[in-house]
Parts: C-alpha cells; structure tokens; sequence
C-alpha cells in the first residue's frame, strides 16, 4: 500500500516553486500585494483624471445631392477627393502657417447604403476651434463641389429642355402632329 501512494506523488525537485509554496508566500506578504496593487489602481486613476488630456471626438456629416435617390457624386468618389485633394491642402496650410503638422487627423468615411458623407476627428479641448475650423474647411469645399454638379446638372436639364421646345415649335410651326411626323406617308 505504501508503494502505491509513493507512485502517486510528485517527485520534489529542489528549484520548483510548488502551489503550496505560493499560498504560503501569499499569505505571509499580503500586506505587500495589497499594497503595491492599491498604488498601481492609485497612479492609473491619478493618471487618468489629471494628467491625461480630455479628447474628444468631433463629427461632421454631410448629405450629398441626389437626384431620384441617385447620388450626383458617388459617396466613395466624395471620400477619395477628400482623402486625396482637400485634406492634404488643409494640411499644407496648416504647417506653412504654423511650421508644425496637424495635431489630429481627419477620418472620412460614408456610411454603408447612405448618401452621407461623415468627417470625425479626435482631439483634446485645446484644439476645439482649429478642429471646426478644419472640417469647416472640407465641409465648404465639398458643398462648393456638390453646388458644381448641381449646377452642371442644372445647365444640362435646361439644354435638354430647350432642344424639346425648339422641336415642339419646329413641329407647330409645320402643322405636324406627332403621329404624322412618325409616318409621313399621310401629310
């Protein structure tokens, strides 16, 4: 029988800390443990509550033109003039006035199955004013944009409608209906 609980214990190597070991260290130096977890939780929220910079996120969205529920301008080509012209300008601006990058970045995306467009930034208060001026900036360049398409929209529309008046008067001023311009073998 005694060879039987001999096989079953682990054999007591001299370097291995055993589970036992552990508690028993634990328990005699809880008062440490206790103490160097308390400092830690103490300095995080130190951390946390007056040295760490409140930020903030700051959120754009624009609607684009549509017309029939079709946007004029793909929302995904809008991002990419975004990503790819106006932001880089903004940020040029930025460091040749004030010799030093943005201090945020802008994230432009579109909503899935949306015709908005959504411009976020993540800022600390202090630069509050230069993050609205900054989405300002893109917000304008994109409804100057969007007033482009439309107008050009605008212009095509009024082409269209003025070549229709034009014929209209044209078949009037013949006499012709429709029908008989369709088959001209009854005039």
């Amino acid at each position: 029988m005694s060879e039987n609980n001999q096989q079953l214990q682990q054999p007591y190597y001299d370097g291995e800390t055993s589970l036992v070991d552990l508690a028993t260290v634990f328990v005699k130096r809880r008062r440490v443990f206790y103490g160097v977890f308390g400092l830690i939780v103490a300095l995080g929220l130190v951390y946390a509550l007056v040295i760490a910079p409140d930020v903030r996120e700051y959120t754009s969205i624009v609607q684009l033109a549509e017309e029939d529920r079709e946007t004029l301008s793909s929302p995904a080509e809008i991002v990419s003039i975004i990503n790819n012209n106006w932001y880089p300008v903004l940020q040029s601006n930025y460091q040749q006035t004030n010799e030093e990058e943005l201090p945020f970045k802008v994230a432009v995306s579109n909503p899935e199955e949306t015709s908005l467009i959504r411009i976020g930034s993540e800022v600390a208060d202090k630069d509050e004013e230069l993050v609205e001026a900054s989405h300002r900036f893109i917000v304008d360049q994109l409804v100057e944009h969007q007033a482009a398409r439309v107008e050009a929209r605008k212009a095509d529309m009024q082409q269209k409608l003025s070549a229709a008046r034009e014929r209209v008067d044209e078949l009037q001023s013949r006499n012709f209906t429709p029908e008989a311009e369709a088959n001209p073998d009854f005039s």
